[in-house]
């Protein structure tokens, strides 16, 4: 496959990563209202029908990011061209995780009072990570000899 045609499927992968940060942030503003609001889940196979839902979602969000960063065609492009596909995708995959520590505080399953605080601190190691990236490989090297 050609670098060019590797650069038009990235258009591909950029519209399904749209796609999978819109249905897990769709979960999670239904996860965050149930759990403001304080509704309780009492129904084991409804929280078992929203958890396959949301295995399909993680999955969605998380195979961009593992095709295009570890296989063999795609790492024949630059990390530069890829590197806000990847990100965005594990974006997705960090909220859709929060819409699950959401549902798991208002679900079937009250044992699982702290999920929210861990999760937030993937967010923010996920996010100085990205920055860090960021500014690694979008700034050119300075000249030494001009």
């Amino acid at each position: 496959m050609t670098i060019e045609q590797l650069e038009l499927r990235l258009e591909v992968w950029k519209r399904c990563v749209w796609i999978s940060l819109g249905a897990a942030a769709a979960m999670w503003a239904g996860a965050a209202a149930d759990w403001l609001l304080r509704v309780r889940r009492i129904d084991t196979a409804e929280y078992l029908s929203w958890l396959a839902v949301w295995l399909l979602v993680q999955g969605a969000a998380v195979f961009p990011a593992v095709w295009l960063t570890f296989h063999r065609d795609w790492r024949r492009l630059t990390m530069v061209l890829r590197f806000h596909v990847v990100f965005g995708s594990l974006a997705g995959a960090w909220l859709a995780l929060l819409a699950w520590g959401f549902h798991m505080q208002s679900g079937v399953f009250t044992y699982s009072r702290n999920t929210i605080p861990p999760i937030l601190a993937v967010g923010m190691v996920l996010a100085g990570v990205y920055f860090h990236l960021r500014k690694r490989l979008f700034t050119a090297p300075e000249a030494i000899f001009p």
